[in-house]
């Protein structure tokens, strides 16, 4: 799978437990680096990274093939940090590099071609009763360099989902202290959740029923679960339980219980 750019690079030829895993040459003026056939790569991963060479050299290049255990082969393209050079001099290092490469399309605009940007701030700070926030790096080392600020749903994550045609899972056995049981999920206008409590052996509990549970409908981060109204659950804490979801078009992110 050969990549092709412009910028002056020197040749790299590294070996990986005695195997070629990736070489570049020059080739009229241009830098090839290719996976050897031999070495099942599912990708190459072009990294741009600033300040490894003195200022105005941008001879380096370093293919880390540790990185195939992966399965990704790594080549590592050098660009001048704004300390070396003011903007645009580190676009004018990266994009010969990136503009054959199909598959590497950050977006319109050289802001979204600098070094650093899109990284991610320290920490992930809650911002309202259903939300927390984590803030993104923006245009870095330019003038118009910003930090945006983007919003997820408590432990928004990731969730089990269900399509329109529904689903279902069971947990492994589990103990819980509490009375109620909390759901932080989210159902399209036609999806819906329902839970039963089984016995170690799934045997359902009578009183917790998939068919005695109360339809879940809606959008919420604390929702309790009834079963014909009732959401007393405390007889079984301490006990190992499972418990067993049924869904339909529904995304279910959390459980807890709580007194």
């Amino acid at each position: 799978m050969p990549l092709v750019w412009e910028p002056r690079i020197s040749a790299v030829d590294r070996a990986c437990n005695g195997v070629v895993a990736a070489t570049g040459v020059l080739v009229a003026g241009k830098a090839v680096v290719s996976v050897d056939a031999a070495v099942d790569a599912a990708a190459v991963l072009v990294i741009f990274h600033g300040g490894d060479f003195a200022t105005g050299d941008k001879d380096d290049v370093t293919v880390w093939p540790g990185w195939l255990e992966a399965g990704i082969a790594v080549v590592r393209v050098n660009t001048r940090l704004s300390g070396q050079a003011p903007s645009p001099a580190q676009h004018a290092d990266a994009l010969p590099a990136v503009v054959p490469l199909p598959r590497l399309r950050p977006g319109f605009g050289l802001e979204n071609w600098t070094s650093r940007t899109n990284y991610t701030c320290y920490g992930i700070i809650p911002t309202g009763p259903a939300t927390m926030s984590f803030y993104i790096q923006r245009n870095y080392a330019q003038p118009s360099q910003y930090l945006q600020r983007l919003e997820l749903r408590i432990d928004g994550f990731a969730s089990i989902n269900a399509g329109y045609s529904g689903g279902e899972f069971i947990t492994k056995p589990l103990t819980f202290a509490g009375k109620e049981l909390e759901l932080n999920f989210a159902t399209s206008a036609a999806g819906s959740v329902w839970v039963e409590l089984q016995q170690l052996d799934g045997t359902t509990i009578p009183g917790f029923t998939k068919d005695e549970c109360d339809e879940i409908i809606g959008d919420q981060i604390d929702r309790v679960v009834s079963w014909k109204g009732n959401t007393d659950v405390s007889a079984w804490a301490g006990k190992p339980v499972r418990l067993r979801f049924v869904m339909k078009d529904a995304d279910l992110f959390a459980i807890r219980f709580r007194e």
